[in-house]
């Protein structure tokens, strides 16, 4: 049997091999449909940004670390997309990204699309998450293909 680990490199590696055949326009499909990678991350002006913008990234990064990110997306955590839980003073708990911070306020951007902004003195306890707000790939029943397609059309972005 495999394990977990050994599933994500068998996996690795055979979405490398099918980047042969990747047919981009199927990538494209899975991103705005079955995939909902457009629910977190911008890319051809569509989405929002509560994950890294996609649009050019094919001049930051190879193919193998975009199937890496989609595969294992604890490996790769972009900085400023970090989850951060921060517990309020007040009794509030607030989930999100930081997305501006100086030494009075902190700007936090909520799972629902809401930005919140708090004074840092507020802040009772501050934890960063060690893993990803994104969900690893299994949980969409990609095969190879589909990660060697979506990476395909992913790359081809300007």
């Amino acid at each position: 049997y495999l394990t977990k680990a050994g599933l994500k490199k068998a996996n690795l590696a055979c979405s490398v091999k099918a980047m042969d055949k990747a047919d981009p326009a199927h990538g494209r499909e899975i991103f705005f449909g079955r995939g909902t990678c457009f629910a977190c991350h911008k890319a051809a002006g569509q989405g929002i940004t509560l994950g890294p913008d996609l649009n050019g990234i094919r001049t930051r990064r190879d193919v193998e670390y975009v199937i890496r990110s989609i595969l294992i997306p604890d490996e790769y955590i972009v900085e400023g997309f970090q989850q951060t839980s921060l517990a309020m003073k007040d009794g509030r708990k607030l989930f999100g990204m930081i997305q501006e911070e100086t030494a009075e306020t902190v700007k936090i951007y909520l799972p629902t699309g809401e930005q919140v902004v708090v004074r840092a003195a507020d802040i009772l306890k501050r934890d960063d998450a060690k893993n990803s707000g994104m969900p690893s790939s299994f949980i969409y029943t990609l095969s190879d293909k589909d990660v060697a397609d979506l990476t395909a059309w992913i790359m081809t972005l300007q």
